[in-house]
């Protein structure tokens, strides 16, 4: 989705979606994640007025706060680095703002709310710059098979160089319901609960459910793209 086209988005909102498609916290190695919390939390404290700190504190802290982001598996870099800065500037608080791990869950919270929000925002102007006719189920099923098979050519592609695909933040969860309607994702039961007890229980239930549904579509992609397979018309495996 090209985000520029949209006049009606503020350079907020801008943000807040492109951040979407940077790195994910969980995808940087551990030192790349100390540096990124540890910037992130000195700058924090620093401009809120807090004195300052001996190593050994901010040691403790940043681990703290690199431990609380692996509670969101969703969180990119960029989208970090947003949620600190307005929190700094008081967005996310009505009052004098504390940083603090229980303060930082409520300022990701927040921010989540307003992913969604500009999520949908963008899908809306999508739909009215281009309005097509209702497409038939055959339809659907095989754009939903091209999107299943260009999504492991883009696994694949990034491979061969050595580096591993990131998948966009949004709507993937709308591409699971798809697969899943025409039954090519199947999903136990058992593996449902286990994809929802591995996210943070800080989360709202829709929101787990979304990220749940996102990280299903992930796996199947990527086992498809292990086994160098494709789907068939008919949504088979070849």
């Amino acid at each position: 989705m090209e985000l520029i086209k949209y006049e009606n988005f503020t350079l907020q909102e801008k943000e807040v979606y492109n951040a979407m498609y940077t790195a994910k916290l969980q995808e940087l190695d551990s030192k790349a994640l100390f540096l990124l919390c540890k910037s992130e939390y000195i700058k924090c404290v620093a401009k809120l007025g807090y004195k300052p700190k001996d190593e050994q504190e901010i040691m403790f802290e940043v681990q703290l706060l690199m431990e609380e982001t692996k509670s969101y598996k969703w969180l990119t870099e960029n989208q970090l680095i947003l949620i600190f800065n307005r929190a700094i500037k008081g967005e996310f608080s009505e009052g004098q703002v504390f940083y603090s791990i229980a303060n930082f869950n409520q300022w990701v919270k927040k921010f989540y709310q307003e992913i969604q929000r500009v999520e949908m925002k963008a899908i809306e102007a999508s739909r009215k710059e281009e309005i097509n006719p209702i497409p038939s189920d055959d339809q659907l099923k095989q754009q939903c098979i091209l999107t299943i098979n260009s999504y492991v050519e883009s696994v694949l592609k990034a491979k061969e160089k050595g580096k591993e695909y990131v998948f966009p933040f949004g709507g993937l969860h709308h591409l699971y319901d798809l697969a899943s309607r025409f039954g090519i994702i199947n999903l136990t039961k058992e593996r449902k609960i286990e994809l929802m007890n591995e996210l943070s229980t800080n989360l709202p239930q829709e929101a787990k459910v979304e990220i749940a549904k996102g990280q299903a579509y992930k796996e199947f992609i990527l086992s498809l793209a292990d086994m160098d397979f494709r789907l068939d018309k008919n949504g088979e495996a070849i």
